[in-house]
């Protein structure tokens, strides 16, 4: 490891050399020993934020306020428009017209303006001759 590795290493992983990567951690012991000006600078500047980190405190949240804050949060009022996304109306304007196109095909096969088909050979349809080939 070099003293420029062992620097970027304190930098982000503090003094303590139990909070580094443990594959980090025999050859960062083996340099600290050593008496180098550039390892003690590194590890002075890392323990003093390491107690600058260590000896801030976050209050806890005050209950009174928390609570006045969700009471004065404006209230959602959602009209019968905003209910319905534009992705559901159309999924209901498409079943509506396939259920109206459905009715209309039913209604004309119903009404024999289509012609029937009677005649079947082992489940396939017969075909009706309905003038000259086109061939002659």
């Amino acid at each position: 490891m070099t003293p420029e590795r062992f620097r970027i290493l304190t930098a982000a992983y503090g003094a303590d050399l139990s909070r580094w990567p443990e594959a980090e951690r025999s050859e960062a012991t083996q340099l600290a020993t050593q008496s180098s000006p550039e390892i003690a600078v590194a590890m002075k500047d890392a323990a003093m934020l390491d107690d600058q980190l260590a000896s801030h405190l976050i209050a806890a949240a005050d209950q009174t306020l928390f609570a006045n804050i969700l009471a004065s949060a404006p209230q959602k009022h959602v009209s019968f428009w905003q209910e319905w996304s534009w992705p559901s109306i159309g999924l209901l304007g498409a079943g509506f017209a396939g259920a109206v196109a459905g009715a209309f095909c039913v209604s004309i096969w119903m009404s024999g303006m289509l012609p029937e088909s009677s005649e079947s050979v082992g489940g396939t349809a017969m075909y009706v001759d309905f003038g000259n080939d086109w061939i002659s």
